[in-house]
């Protein structure tokens, strides 16, 4: 019996950084909402399903509505296992909608302003194999 390939090209329209701090989340959030003005607010988990178990992520929204962007902070190290297994040394990742690449720089120069955020990077989507669990509804 001949097998059929699937080819399923997903096209990810967002900007990722990887987070790395000792706080708990709702901490971190916290201290973004300050310094950068947003309204991040706790979502129903993120849930990630494999074959034989699965996964629940903390998650953060917030629509800025007049600059049309959307911002996701969603925890990697969650119930059940990583969100990104390959990127165990990131504590969450901040999931940038709308944003353009001079924002994006000024944004991590912003964000490196919390004294208690140890590292704050850019993440390569192309890079990361685990990359279809960022997907939200």
């Amino acid at each position: 019996m001949a097998s059929q390939v699937f080819d399923i090209n997903q096209e990810y329209d967002f900007d990722v950084m990887g987070l790395t701090c000792q706080e708990k989340d709702y901490r971190l959030v916290w201290a973004i909402n300050l310094e950068l003005g947003w309204r991040l607010e706790r979502e129903q988990d993120h849930k990630v399903i494999y074959k034989t178990h699965q996964t629940l992520h903390s998650r953060y929204i917030f629509f800025d509505e007049e600059n049309g962007r959307v911002i996701r902070l969603l925890v990697n190290r969650g119930e059940g296992g990583a969100l990104l297994p390959e990127l165990h040394g990131i504590d969450s990742v901040l999931i940038l909608e709308g944003f353009e690449g001079g924002q994006i720089t000024e944004l991590m120069t912003r964000l490196r302003k919390i004294s208690f955020l140890l590292a704050c990077i850019g993440l390569d989507l192309n890079k990361i194999k685990s990359k279809y669990n960022l997907l939200t509804d």
